[in-house]
Formats: structure tokens, sequence, C-alpha cells
């Protein structure tokens, strides 16, 4: 399984970079600051300053210290990119640095060599791009798009910063600020979304506006501790995009297994639909907040869409045209309480989705026709973005319920155990058409487990535990509820 094992490092180090810097930009909303309060502190060296209302600014040219403080490659490392500075050519200020990717499947740390570059003035940077310092925001200077380059270039005076995680990647850019922006600063901007530079490349315009994170296989739908999803039945309106034919040079019986591979992953994304029905009802019952009640109803809709793409791999693959029988199980009856509405999220959300989502975006780079590795990857990111909706609602429950936090624990515990004693049995994978064999994502799924499960649980539990002050006011809302 080699083209796996090599993007594993990568793909775990994205997906746990992603979580951990969505979750960061969690938590308390601090006391509303007036936009319009401009007064500044005294300026530094480097040419940025944060000014009172929380706005970062560059008056002109910077110089930046470009070291870089993460530690230098040791050689022992389990795979070498780099063995010392003299090999980071690709950049000025190259330093060969040793990380962590990750558990291997045998839970020891996975390390690495790689390569990063720092800068120390514009000169180090690209045409269209300055040097950000590091001292900015923490972390190492690097050079960032720049529409100006500092207040000169504009018209209010104001060359701002902007860095906006969707969840995926951190866009960093400088921009001047605008009366006829949507927003100046994040008090401007409901829980949950940032003030930053929102770009439509097709008009060539640059704004800065409220963003919450777009970016995040599919959520199980589990009643009485069981998987329900419906069958594939013969019908037409699910292949709604006409593919070309998949996989045509496979054996009869290789390319059938990847259709029915294909026509169970859409059962499972159409049943998906249901649970996050469910789960609306659920946040409901329990006085949950209005952004996380949109972003389920938006995951639902996503995982429709999801469901018509999968049924259209079957297809290309050779299955006749099929679509989901009737789920009957979706309308059971919903008992909600605090404790195992949490203790499913964790299972089924922070658990299986964030898992899910690096097993689907694994088998993209397996991939080795376009499209259908186009297909998975925006699968997988919009199964990232639900991931997240599960850790930003585990959040929410500990800071409102006392007893999540415990439910949350002893569910991460659960999935722990399940996962070290899961047993497999042997077959081959065909990972470039998407179908991995079960060993090797029952390892995958173990190798991540720390670091894109346990670390963001933990760090998101630790938070609402700080945030004490973000507790709302449930006084009436009951420890269990019936939807």
């Amino acid at each position: 399984m080699q083209r796996m094992s090599t993007s594993l490092d990568a793909t775990m180090t994205r997906f746990a970079l992603s979580l951990m810097g969505a979750l960061g930009a969690m938590g308390c909303a601090s006391e509303p600051t007036s936009s319009s309060n401009t007064e500044r502190k005294p300026s530094d060296k480097t040419g940025y300053e944060k000014l009172e209302n929380g706005m970062i600014v560059r008056h002109g040219a910077a110089t930046c210290d470009p070291a870089i403080s993460q530690p230098a490659c040791k050689g022992t490392e389990d795979r070498k990119d780099c063995s010392s500075d003299a090999d980071c050519k690709d950049g000025p200020h190259g330093k060969c640095i040793t990380g962590t990717a990750g558990p291997g499947p045998s839970m020891a740390p996975y390390t690495f060599c790689g390569c990063v570059y720092s800068c120390a003035t514009d000169s180090d940077c690209d045409k269209d791009r300055v040097c950000l310092c590091g001292d900015v925001e923490g972390g190492r200077s690097e050079c960032i798009r720049a529409f100006c380059r500092g207040d000169s270039d504009c018209e209010d005076g104001s060359c701002a910063y902007s860095s906006y995680f969707d969840g995926c990647h951190n866009d960093k850019f400088l921009q001047c600020k605008s009366a006829d922006d949507k927003c100046q600063t994040n008090a401007d901007c409901e829980k949950g979304t940032t003030c930053s530079l929102a770009i439509d490349y097709k008009k060539t315009k640059a704004t800065w506006a409220c963003r919450g994170v777009p970016c995040t296989v599919g959520r199980p739908l589990v009643i009485d501790g069981v998987e329900r999803f419906a069958k594939a039945i013969e019908r037409h309106e699910w292949l709604t995009l006409q593919r070309e034919a998949l996989g045509v040079s496979l054996a009869p019986a290789e390319r059938t297994r990847v259709a029915h591979h294909y026509l169970r992953t859409a059962a499972l994304e159409h049943a998906s639909v249901a649970s996050f029905a469910r789960f609306s009802l659920g946040l409901m019952a329990l006085g949950a907040p209005a952004d996380l009640l949109a972003a389920a109803s938006q995951a639902a809709l996503d995982e429709v869409r999801h469901a018509k793409l999968c049924y259209g791999l079957a297809h290309a693959y050779g299955a006749g045209p099929q679509g989901p029988a009737p789920l009957p199980d979706a309308t059971m009856p919903i008992s909600v309480d605090v404790v195992s509405f949490t203790r499913a999220l964790v299972l089924e959300g922070c658990v299986g989705e964030t898992l899910s989502a690096l097993e689907a975006r694994a088998a993209a780079e397996a991939a080795s026709d376009p499209s259908l590795a186009e297909t998975l990857t925006s699968i997988a990111e919009d199964e990232l973005r639900h991931a997240l909706l599960a850790f930003r609602t585990l959040g929410w429950l500990a800071r409102a319920f006392d007893e999540a936090r415990t439910a949350a624990l002893e569910a991460l515990d659960d999935a722990k155990r399940a996962l070290e004693t899961q047993a497999t049995e042997p077959e081959l994978g065909m990972p470039e058409h998407g179908l991995f064999a079960e060993h090797d994502r029952v390892a995958l799924r173990a190798a991540a487990f720390r670091t894109t499960v346990v670390e963001p649980v933990t760090h998101v539990l630790q938070r609402a535990s700080n945030e004490s002050t973000c507790r709302p006011t449930m006084s009436s809302v009951p420890a269990s509820s019936r939807a």
C-alpha cells in the first residue's frame, strides 16, 4: 500500500492543523469593541502595529527576524526530505526542521524532516508579496499576498492584515480598509465568524466581510446501536451527473467490487441526511445556538449531494442506474438527553466523521483518475467541515452542561478501545480506484486517532472548562427532552 503510506504523514498533518487551527479560533466572544476606535499604540520597529480595536495594520516596509525556532532535523526521523539546511534551496533562509505527523500504525510517533523558509524583508518575497514578521501572530516570518504595502497605498490610511482559516487552509493578505466593507473588526461579526478578506476572483474584487468555516465520510444513522441505511433499487433521478466509464481495464469481478463499494457509500451518505435531521432536532431540544442549527441543516444538504455523487460513481463503474429505497427508520422516535447526545456526538461526529474525512482525502490522493480524485476531494472537504461542526457542538455542550465533559471523555475511551481491538479480513485493496483494503483503513484510522481526534477533543474540553463566563442561562432546559 505504498501510495497510501507515502501521503499518510502529510495528510494527517493537514487534518490536525485544520482542526486545531479552526478550534483555536473558537471560544468566548470578547466584549464588543467599537470598530471606530482607532487609537493607536506606540508603533513597533517592524512596520506592523496592533490597534486598540484589534486590527493589525502595516505602516510601511518592515524588517523582520528571519530566525526559525523549530528544532533542526536530528537525522533519526522516520522520513527525511532533507538532512541539513543546505538541502533547503527553494527559498530564502531555509531550515531543515524535525516534525511529528502523528502516531504510526504501532502508535509510536511518526517523525519526519522537512524544509521551511522565512524572510527578513520584502526583497525575500515575490513581487506581489511582502514579508509578514513572525511576532505579528507568533511563529516564523513569512511571505504573504499584498494588495497594499503600507498606509500610503490606502485612501483611508489603513493597510490592514487579514488572516482567515476556512477549515482547510489559512489565507493571509494585506488589503486596504474601506468604509464600504461589511465589517471593520471581529467585534462587528457574529460569534464563530471573523472579519477577513473575501476575494471574488471572477470580478477581481476584494472586500472585508464576516466569514465562517465553509471547508470542513458521512455521519451514520445509528438507531439502537445499529447503522441503518436504505437498499439500492433501480432509480434514474439520483444520477444527475453523467460520467465517463471508470475502471474499464479492471477484471469484471474487480469492477463489480468497486461499484458495490460506491453503492454502499452512497447508501451511507443518503442515511446521513436523516442523521443530520435527527441531530438538528436534538440541538433544538437542548437549546443550541442558531449557528449550530444552520450548519447542521447545511450539512444535510451536503449529504444529498454526496449520495448523488457516489451513486454516479457506482454507475460509472458498471452498476445500473441506482438510488435509495424508502428508509422508514429515519422517522423512528428520538429521545434526547445530554449524556447520550454527547456520547453520540463524539463517536459519530468527532471520531467517525473526522476519520472518514481523512480516509476520503487519502483515497483522493491515491486515485489515478482525475475526475474520481476531484469527487473524493470534494466529499472530503465537506466531511471535514462536518467534523468541525461536531467539535464546535461539543464545545457548546461542555460550556452549557456539566455532565457533557464526563460523557465525552467516556465516549473517547470507548472509541480508542474499539480501534485497538477492531478485527479485519484479509483482502486486496484497489487504492487507485478509491478502495482501500480493510486492514489499511483500520491502520490509517488508528494512526491518526491521537492527533486528529484525541488532541482536538481535549483542546475543546479544556477551553470550555476555562470559559465559564460563556455559560448560557439554561435553567429552563430539562436534562432529558423528547423531540
